[in-house]
C-alpha cells in the first residue's frame, strides 16, 4: 500500500574496490504496492467509536483484525473528537514514511465538513488554544519545549495507531524506503491508504 524502493531491486552491484554512495533515491523510482501486496493487509479498514465518559474508543469492524480495538490514549483521544467536531473536520490526512528498521507517521491536515482544508499550522494553533495540559504530560520531558509535547501528543494518539491499524505493526521495517498516506473519515468510519499521495516524507530523503 505504500510507495516502495526496493534496495536490493535499485541498488546496483558494487565492483571491486568500489564504496557504496547510496544517495536520496528520485521520486519516480518508487513503486506503489497495493494491497495484500504490503504486509497483507486491506487497502481500506472500517471503525467505530464509542464514548464511555471522557474517553473514546476505536473498534476495527472489518481488515485485519474485526473486533480489536485500536491501542491509543481514550481520553486525549475524546478530546481531539470533541475538537474536530467543534471545528466541523471530518477527516484527516496522516502521512507515513520510514524504511530500515523503523516507521513514522504524523497528521499532516484535516478537512472541514464544506471541503475546506485545515493545515497542520492550524490544528497546532487549535491545540495551543485549547486545555490541554493534562493530555500533555505523557508527552513532556525537561529537555523537550512544550512544542515537541504537542507534536507527540496529536502524532502519537491519532496517526501512530491508525496508521499501524491499516498498514500493519511493524510497517516501514524492512530492505527498503516508503512513503504514503492515510485518509482517515469520521463520518463513513474509515481510513483508506492513498494511491495517489504525493512524495511528502519527513524522516527519509527523496530527490524530487
Amino acid at each position: 500500500m505504500p510507495f516502495i524502493y526496493d534496495f536490493e531491486t535499485n541498488t546496483p552491484p558494487l565492483l571491486e574496490g568500489e564504496e557504496d554512495e547510496f544517495g536520496a533515491p528520485p521520486a519516480e523510482d518508487f513503486e506503489y504496492l497495493p494491497p495484500p501486496d504490503y504486509l497483507g493487509g486491506p487497502s481500506t479498514v472500517h471503525f467505530s467509536v464509542a464514548r464511555a465518559g471522557s474517553s473514546a474508543t476505536v473498534t476495527l469492524t472489518d481488515g485485519r483484525a474485526p473486533g480489536a480495538a485500536i491501542t491509543t490514549d481514550g481520553e486525549a483521544l475524546a478530546f481531539f473528537l470533541d475538537l474536530f467536531e467543534a471545528q466541523g473536520v471530518v477527516m484527516l490526512c496522516l502521512r507515513y514514511d520510514g524504511g530500515s528498521d523503523e516507521g513514522f507517521a504524523w497528521v499532516d491536515s484535516a478537512t472541514r465538513a464544506d471541503g475546506a482544508s485545515v493545515s497542520r499550522a492550524v490544528l497546532i494553533d487549535w491545540l495551543r488554544a485549547a486545555e490541554i495540559e493534562p493530555f500533555l504530560e505523557p508527552h513532556a520531558h525537561p529537555s523537550f519545549p512544550r512544542e515537541a509535547a504537542i507534536d507527540s501528543l496529536i502524532d502519537f494518539t491519532l496517526a501512530d495507531p491508525f496508521c499501524a491499524a491499516l498498514l500493519g505493526e511493524g510497517f516501514g521495517t524492512g530492505d527498503y524506503l516508503l512513503y504514503g498516506a492515510v485518509l482517515l473519515d469520521w463520518r463513513a468510519g474509515r481510513m483508506s491508504d492513498d494511491p495517489n499521495a504525493e512524495a511528502v516524507v519527513k524522516h527519509i530523503d527523496i530527490a524530487l
